[in-house]
Parts: C-alpha cells; sequence; structure tokens
C-alpha cells in the first residue's frame, strides 16, 4: 500500500517538495492588503524575472497576508539587507494637468500580476532574515525611509498631490495626501522628503509657495504656468522638526548666496523688489535678495548679492544708486533729458554701481558691508573706468536679466 500527501494545491506542493521546483532560496513576505497575485506570477529584477510567486496566505492569528517566493539560485546574491520588494501588477497611473507617469513592469505582471524588487545599497551585507514587506508600488517602496512632513497652508489654492518641494530648483519630495481640518479651519498636508535632505528642515526654516506672479515686467516663475505650483525651502536653524506653516508668499529675504551679500540704505523702497538687477556699466553683475526695515526704523535696508564672479567689482569707495524707471529733467528753454540705465530698468528695476579708480576705490568690500543708495547718479560716478580683473572670464550666459526663482 502506497501513501501520498495531499497538498492544497500545486504551489503548497512546490514550496514543500524540493525537487518540484527550480533551486532558489524561499522568501516570505508580509502584506497588509494585496492586490490578485496568481500562483507562479514572476518575481522581477529590472524586468527580468529571477524567481516566482508560490502562494499568498492569510494568517488568521494576525489579520495579515503572507506570502511565500522562490527566488532562484544564481539571482540570490541579488538580496541584502536593503532589498525592498514591492507589486508590480497591472498598470500603476498617476495623472493630473502637470503631472503624468505611467509604470508597467512587464506583460507577464499585467496578465498573473508580479513581484518586483530592488536594493537601495549594494553595498549593504546580505541578510539571514528571509522575511520582507511588500509595499503597494514602486513610489511606496522607494519612499520608504523618505521624511514625513506635516505641512499647513492658509488655502487649496493650487496644490495637489503631484505638487513638489524643491531646494535650490531640485525636487527633494513631494505631497501624499491634503485634507481640511474643521476644527482648525485650516488646510493641511503631508509630505515626503529625501531622508538625506532631513537637514534642512530645522526650526527657523520657512517654506512658500512658488507661483506664477504676472506684472509689468512679465512673468514670474515661468515654469509653474505649465508645470503648477511648488513648494521652495529656505533653511533655517535650531532642532530638527517636521512641522511647519507654507507661507503664500517668498521670505522678504532670500540668501545668503555665495559671493558678496551686502547691505544698501536708503529713506524709501520705491519700486525696488526682490529679484531685480544689480548693473555695472549697463551689464547685470548681481540681484536684489530682499529688503527689511533698518533697526531704528528710519530707512530701508536692501539686500543684494553680487556672485563671486563679479564680487571684484565692489570697493569701499563704490556708489550705488537706484536707475528704476525713467529720470526726465530740463525746461522749456534747455530742452528735456531722458535717462534710464536700460529698457528692462523703465520697467522692472534695478540698482547700478561704478567704483572709482586709484586710492579712492578703496578696500575690497566685505560681506555684509553697508552702502547708501543714492536716489539719482552723479555724472561724476558715470567717468569712472578702474581696471578690475574678474575672478574668471564672464561668457554671455552669466549676464542673464532673467529673474531668479
Amino acid at each position: 500500500e502506497t501513501t501520498f500527501i495531499l497538498y492544497e494545491s500545486r504551489a503548497n506542493a512546490r514550496k514543500n517538495v524540493i525537487t518540484m521546483r527550480k533551486p532558489g532560496t524561499i522568501i516570505h513576505l508580509r502584506v497588509d492588503r494585496l492586490s490578485p497575485i496568481s500562483e507562479g506570477a514572476p518575481v522581477l529584477y529590472k524586468n527580468i524575472q529571477v524567481g516566482e510567486v508560490l502562494e499568498f496566505k492569510l494568517l488568521k492569528e494576525k489579520e495579515q497576508i503572507e506570502g511565500t517566493l522562490l527566488i532562484y539560485q544564481d539571482y540570490v546574491p541579488l538580496i541584502n539587507s536593503s532589498t525592498r520588494f514591492y507589486n508590480a501588477s497591472g498598470i500603476a497611473m498617476d495623472a493630473s494637468l502637470q503631472h503624468f507617469s505611467l509604470q508597467l513592469e512587464s506583460v507577464d505582471a499585467l496578465v498573473a500580476g508580479g513581484i518586483s524588487f530592488f536594493t537601495t545599497d549594494s553595498n549593504a551585507p546580505a541578510t539571514t532574515a528571509r522575511r520582507f514587506f511588500l509595499y503597494p508600488n514602486k513610489k511606496a517602496a522607494i519612499q520608504a525611509d523618505f521624511l514625513l512632513l506635516t505641512l499647513q497652508f492658509s488655502s487649496g489654492t493650487g496644490i495637489n498631490k503631484q505638487t513638489t518641494i524643491r531646494y535650490q530648483g531640485i525636487e527633494i519630495g513631494n505631497l501624499t495626501k491634503i485634507w481640511f481640518d474643521a476644527d482648525k479651519e485650516k488646510i493641511f498636508a503631508t509630505a515626503l522628503v529625501r531622508k538625506n535632505t532631513a537637514k534642512l528642515f530645522r526650526k527657523t526654516s520657512e517654506l512658500w509657495l512658488v507661483k506664477a506672479e504676472f506684472g509689468l515686467s512679465g512673468i514670474k516663475h515661468l515654469d509653474t504656468v505649465v508645470g503648477g505650483s511648488y513648494i521652495d525651502i529656505r533653511p533655517g536653524n535650531g532642532k530638527k522638526i517636521t512641522r511647519f506653516v507654507v507661507r503664500d508668499t517668498s521670505p522678504s529675504i532670500l540668501g545668503p548666496y555665495p559671493g558678496l551679500n551686502l547691505i544698501l540704505e536708503t529713506p524709501r523702497l520705491g519700486s525696488l523688489k526682490i529679484g531685480r538687477p544689480v548693473y555695472y556699466r549697463q551689464v547685470q553683475v548681481g540681484k536684489i535678495t530682499g529688503f527689511e526695515l533698518g533697526p531704528t526704523a528710519r530707512n530701508v535696508w536692501i539686500h543684494i548679492n553680487i556672485p563671486p564672479e563679479f564680487s571684484s567689482l565692489v570697493h569701499r569707495g563704490s556708489r550705488f544708486w537706484n536707475v528704476s524707471g525713467v529720470k526726465i529733467s530740463g525746461g522749456l528753454l534747455s530742452g528735456i533729458s531722458v535717462k534710464t540705465e536700460s529698457l528692462e530698468a523703465i520697467v522692472a528695476g534695478g540698482v547700478a554701481l561704478a567704483t572709482p579708480e586709484g586710492d579712492a576705490m578703496g578696500a575690497a568690500a566685505r560681506d555684509g558691508d553697508h552702502f547708501m543708495l543714492a536716489d539719482k547718479v552723479n555724472e561724476q560716478w558715470l567717468t569712472w573706468a578702474p581696471m578690475i580683473h574678474l575672478k574668471q572670464p564672464v561668457q554671455a550666459a552669466k549676464i542673464s536679466g532673467a529673474d531668479p526663482d
């Protein structure tokens, strides 16, 4: 009489009878909720099948789902302590007016379901533990160790789940959930940012929503017209925190930036704004980075930045003046004189500087130095033409009149 074991399924038999399957290693996955994945569905690494799904079953005592995978012997070394598995079944589509992505691992995964994996650190040590978590999709797997932020907004206008967080123009995260708190009557959102950027988010850090601005001088942040608004950050000091209020507008002072960061003192701000140019001989050599009231509130401090390649232009004897708009002088008999630094200055406004020759030039300016901003130019300043060696050759691409973001 011959006795046979009746297994629950073919997959269960293959799991327990080694001769029924290819040589390899068994991997167990834990998952809270599972999209349909068939027995025998592929396990993929860079779209190459390196294993197969043996089974998924419900663990009643834990109310969780456990999956069993077979990783073929030749591919076992691909798995280490940094490996992350994710559900690669079907088509993952994420679409809005600002963003569209379509993700399909393979045709086999589309039909039968499938699982894929990657390692975040190829040099991570191999692990003896054969249990991993199964993430619902690739994006969730990538963001598994991201920093979670809670953000507060004054309104929900201009934000959605595709709204990105950027630092110096580089995307470092995005919003993941948006909701209205009826008790606080505020809009809140959660966001995930890359773990290596956690040092940017401190007690005095500032976040603000960047969106298109329309004015007489043109459109600022033109990329947001098509790409949508995004959140920018200025790093601060203090302890690391994860809750922030996102401002509707940028801070009144940006930076500090590389190069010379100087302060110009003037009785009134006038039409000067952040991002407006600083000229030397009608060539842009810097920009306005902010403004604030002076400590006694008797004048305005205008912050400017001169990049490193132009910092040698500024000395203690340099003079600055406002070139915003058009200066008109004269009379019926003497005629009319019209002066402006450039066509751009007529609309956008700006600041110009000149540096004298010889001993009047003085020592090179230092970061944080203060200068007075004259309301108009002294004609003598326009005759100054000192020989000053720039730190590096000036290329046309660096003399851009575009407003900084």
